[in-house]
C-alpha cells in the first residue's frame, strides 16, 4: 500500500485562532477531500505547552511538528520575537527544519512571501526538485505595491510552483 502524499504548513508563527482561518484550513481540507496527510510545522514556545482547542472542530486528526527556536520565542509576541531582532535565526531555524524534512514533503505550504521563508524554498528544491511549493497569499494594493522586487523575492517567486490569492490575481500576475 503506497503512503499518503503529505501538505505541509509551514509556519513558524503559528496560534491556535488561525487554525480555523484560511492558513490553518487548506492543509486540513486537503487531508479531508484529497488524501493528502496535513502536517503543521510551527514553532514550539518557549517555556509554555502549547495548546490547540480549536483542533476539536476538525474531523479529523491533523499533525503537529514542532520546530526547536534557536532564540526564545512567545507567540504572544511573535512580531517582537521573529520579525524584531530573529529574522534571520528564523530563517536558518527553517532551513535547518527543511534540510531534515524535505524528502518527506510532497507538497510545502507557505502563507505569506516573509524573507525567512526565501532560502527554506530553496532548500527544498534542491533536496526535493519535484515536490511542490504552494504559496497562499491574503494580498491588498498596499502590500503588493510596496513590496520590492529584489532579486532575491523574484528567486523565491520562481521557486513557487503555484501561487494563489482570493483578491487581486490579475494586479499581482499584472504586477510581479
Amino acid at each position: 500500500m503506497q503512503e499518503r502524499r503529505s501538505f505541509y504548513l509551514l509556519a513558524p508563527c503559528l496560534t491556535d485562532s488561525l487554525l480555523t482561518k484560511d492558513i490553518g484550513i487548506i492543509p486540513y481540507l486537503m487531508q479531508k477531500y484529497r488524501g493528502y496527510k496535513a502536517v503543521y510545522a510551527t514553532y514550539r514556545p518557549c517555556g509554555v505547552e502549547p495548546l490547540w482547542p480549536s483542533l476539536s472542530s476538525f474531523e479529523e486528526e491533523i499533525e503537529l511538528e514542532y520546530i526547536e527556536p534557536s532564540f526564545y520565542y512567545r507567540p504572544d509576541r511573535a512580531m517582537d520575537t521573529i520579525f524584531g531582532a530573529n529574522l534571520c535565526d528564523c530563517r536558518d531555524d527553517l532551513v535547518r527544519y527543511i534540510g531534515c524534512n524535505a524528502t518527506k514533503i510532497d507538497v510545502l505550504y507557505l502563507f505569506g512571501f516573509y524573507p525567512f521563508y526565501y532560502i527554506a524554498a530553496a532548500k527544498y528544491k534542491e533536496l526535493n526538485p519535484s515536490g511542490t511549493i504552494y504559496l497562499k497569499l491574503d494580498a491588498n494594493f498596499i502590500w503588493v505595491n510596496k513590496t520590492p522586487m529584489t532579486d532575491d523575492f523574484r528567486r523565491f517567486l520562481s521557486y513557487c510552483d503555484v501561487i494563489s490569492s482570493e483578491t487581486l490575481a490579475p494586479y499581482i500576475s499584472d504586477k510581479w
